[in-house]
């Protein structure tokens, strides 16, 4: 036999030998004292076993397939199912120079997807789930936890995985496992536990607090949309990156913990556009976002409404929806700060990019693209940012809206004496109304109470003699120095008759007979001041009664007015009439007289009856004397 066949054999044979070894994949872990501080990260390349699950410490088995982790099997080119994610198979890595005897740890979840066990030196580790070669019989399944293993006597490491998966769109070791002493691992673990709280607390907050807002205050359907937009992050940190959804309710079933975590692609691009829609004044035209939602609303049916092996492959249709919805809302809000650049826009766009910034980086996590801390979830920190942003908008609108109203009370104050110039307050007072607008017409009261009725002396004469303007001067000023003195004693002026007044006093009606001398004392001296300056001299004659009166409200829904009816109107008005007649300056009816004990208090001197001038008047009258009290002429 030729001596070249006869060493074919014996070549083969070394050539097996060396295979193992030369397909065996090792980490060599540099500072291993270091692991202690900081994590090392397994994103090398694996040995993979398709369609096999390898026993922990074979030597044997030839491994054909060097991959990269974290990766999805869909693209290491094995065909058949393994290109739609579906699949079993075996993970294999040595891990050396670690300190031996010590023991090391990293956190189990979401590393594969969607049943795992692991090994480390021999020893199974953790199962998640039912892994299966037949993935028929595997059970999906996600858990909370540690792996913690110690290395060996030469500071070696052994580590197997065996998974399937039958439902995730991808399958295989599929994020970064961050390995390092387990007392760090716990730590960390611990600490993301800690911050995904203050994470889920932020945001329940916001939430609950936007919901109030609109509960209060109906139309405010921008707090509402902000709410949802709230709710649909907190389902998204609850489940991502620690799920604490699955720490404290395990039993929740696989398929709707992955819905939970898919909401946020589509809801929050809806409520978000939507919120914004509101708060900057329909910024968007109403079409683009009928149909932003609209796209965003079919996302949402298929996701829920289909079985989840369906729903979980439209997580990169929801991711483009969800970058393109995005984009269209910072690119059109960059244009609004451009033309307008208020406070509320500007921290809308700071939200907006720091929200695009964390989702992006995570989609480039997931689609295995090479980013800048891929190990880390930007999206749950760009929220609380977007949180803050939001109290601050808040805050904003609250103080805006704090000011309108500030200025609306001013406005309103000064309208409400606007109103009072015209319609008494005392009048309000009297019908048990706190404000001009709540008075309706036909609104009434009956009240008995003393009148008033005072008026200018032969003022048609006086009017005839000075120009149009000085009329009115004259009359306010005459006024002006009257009316004051009618409300420091506890009257109003009911009506203006021209140069006459019909005066009310509600309470005590000795108020009404101090306030007539008063008047005639007020306007003894602006006689004086008058005839000083050349103008003509007034007089005026006051009449004083009591009894019953009618105040309402007549008029039509567009045009309103008080109004005083009453016989004691007419008789008040007789009775200053009657001043004429007997050249005394204030005359009073004898109800009034004996009602508040007029007599002892002022001079009072019945007058004889004038049938002639009776005007109605059934009842005795009386002049007020006083010693400083002139006359009429």
């Amino acid at each position: 036999m030729n001596k070249r066949y006869f060493a074919l054999p014996f070549f083969a044979v070394i050539s097996i030998f060396f295979a193992a070894p030369l397909f065996s994949q090792t980490l060599v872990v540099p500072q291993p004292d270091s692991l202690g501080k900081k994590t090392v990260s397994l994103s090398t390349n694996w040995e993979f076993f398709p369609n096999e699950f390898i026993a922990p410490g074979d030597t044997e088995t030839v491994c054909n397939h060097i991959v990269s982790v974290p990766s999805n099997w869909a693209g290491y080119g094995l065909g058949g199912s393994f290109d739609k994610g579906k699949g079993a198979g075996s993970y294999r890595l040595k891990i050396k120079n670690l300190n031996p005897h010590g023991r090391y740890a990293f956190s189990i979840y979401d590393i594969a997807a969607t049943a795992m066990r692991i090994y480390a030196n021999g020893n199974e580790l953790v199962t998640v789930g039912k892994p299966s070669l037949n993935i028929d019989e595997m059970v999906p399944a996600q858990k909370m936890g540690i792996a913690s293993f110690y290395a060996d006597e030469n500071g070696c490491v052994e580590l197997v995985f065996h998974i399937s998966n039958k439902f995730h769109r991808i399958g295989g070791i599929w994020t970064n496992i961050s390995l390092g002493e387990d007392h760090l691992i716990r730590e960390t673990y611990n600490r993301n536990q800690n911050i995904t709280f203050l994470f889920l607390g932020a945001l329940f907050t916001l939430f609950l607090y936007q919901l109030l807002i609109f509960f209060f205050r109906k139309n405010d359907t921008g707090s509402l949309f902000l709410a949802f937009f709230s709710l649909s992050i907190f389902a998204r940190v609850l489940i991502t990156p620690f799920n604490l959804l699955l720490l404290y309710l395990p039993s929740v079933p696989y398929s709707i913990r992955l819905r939970l975590e898919y909401s946020a692609l589509f809801i929050a691009p809806i409520t978000f556009l939507l919120y914004i829609w509101k708060l900057t004044g329909n910024v968007f035209p109403k079409r683009i976002v009928q149909i932003m939602t609209g796209i965003g609303a079919v996302l949402a049916c298929i996701v829920y409404f289909t079985p989840i092996s369906i729903g979980c492959r439209m997580v990169f249709p929801c991711q483009i929806y969800t970058t393109v919805t995005t984009i269209y809302i910072v690119v059109t809000m960059i244009f609004q700060y451009i033309k307008k650049r208020t406070p509320v826009i500007t921290l809308l766009l700071l939200s907006l990019f720091v929200i695009f910034f964390g989702v992006v980086h995570d989609i480039c996590a997931v689609l295995f693209i090479p980013i800048f801390w891929p190990e880390v979830s930007l999206t749950p920190h760009a929220f609380i940012l977007f949180v803050f942003c939001q109290i601050a908008i808040t805050a904003h609108e609250h103080e805006q809206a704090q000011t309108a109203i500030d200025k609306l009370t001013d406005t309103l104050v000064e309208t409400n004496k606007a109103y009072f110039r015209f319609v008494p307050k005392e009048f309000l007072s009297l019908l048990s109304k706190k404000s001009i607008t709540d008075v309706y017409l036909g609104e009434w009261i009956t009240r008995d109470m003393t009148l008033l009725c005072a008026d200018i002396r032969s003022f048609t004469t006086i009017s005839e003699s000075i120009d149009g303007k000085a009329v009115f001067d004259l009359l306010n000023r005459y006024l002006m120095r009257i009316a004051p003195i009618i409300r420091s004693n506890n009257g109003f002026i009911e009506k203006y008759l021209g140069d006459g007044i019909i005066a009310l006093f509600p309470d005590d009606g000795k108020d009404a007979f101090k306030c007539a001398v008063a008047m005639q004392k007020e306007i003894a001296d602006l006689r004086k001041d008058l005839m000083s300056e050349g103008l003509p001299r007034i007089d005026i004659g006051i009449g004083l009664h009591y009894g019953r009166i009618v105040l309402g409200t007549v008029g039509e829904r567009d045009r309103m007015n008080e109004i005083t009816l009453s016989k004691a109107i007419e008789t008040v008005m007789n009775l200053e009439s009657f001043t004429r007649i007997y050249k005394s300056p204030i005359i009073a009816s004898k109800t009034a007289i004996e009602k508040w004990n007029i007599a002892n208090t002022f001079t009072v001197t019945q007058m004889p009856a004038v049938s002639s001038l009776n005007r109605g008047i059934k009842e005795a009258v009386f002049a007020i004397a006083d010693d400083i009290l002139e006359p009429l002429p």
